[in-house]
């Protein structure tokens, strides 16, 4: 698989989480390894995470640095 595209997809609790997970699916996003929990410095907020990539060939192709073509 090449990844096109990456995003992660975060909400305040893990219901939000799965409705806008299912939204980005029906959008042709894919799952990327498990969701998470993120927290804040202070550990008092979690933020539900889960990583999203779209595969296909990138537009425009991406070249090395300092090489042409």
């Amino acid at each position: 698989m090449t990844i096109n595209d990456y995003t992660v997809v975060c909400a305040d609790d893990p219901e939000r989480l799965s409705e806008k997970v299912s939204a980005a699916l029906k959008d042709g996003w894919k799952l990327y390894e498990a969701p998470y929990c993120a927290t804040n410095k202070n550990l008092i907020v979690c933020y539900h995470c889960q990583a999203m990539v779209k595969d296909g060939p990138i537009h425009p192709p991406v070249r090395a640095l300092g090489r042409t073509p």
